[in-house]
């Protein structure tokens, strides 16, 4: 059911571990208390930015470029080497 719908938030491979973070904080919430709490909320929201699927606007361009993270684009040049041939 949840296969064609998309979190407009995090990703799908991200959901497990962010709720069994969240019951991890809420039981350590409960019986140890808000500070001991912290360390798995903090773990949480590390999970949260992790996990993150922003909506991407993808130009209508043939052949267009799209950042594969929040950075910039910075050069985009043809090449006759690449990351399975160990150009680092």
């Amino acid at each position: 059911m949840l296969e064609s719908r998309r979190n407009p938030f995090v990703a799908r491979e991200g959901i497990l571990f962010l709720l069994a973070t969240a019951i991890l904080t809420g039981v350590v919430f409960q019986f140890w208390g808000a500070v001991t709490a912290a360390l798995p909320a903090v773990l949480f929201i590390y999970l949260t930015l992790i996990f993150r699927d922003p909506k991407r606007e993808v130009p209508a361009v043939p052949l267009g470029v799209v950042s594969p993270t929040d950075g910039v684009i910075v050069d985009v040049a043809v090449t006759d080497k690449g990351i399975v041939v160990g150009e680092s």
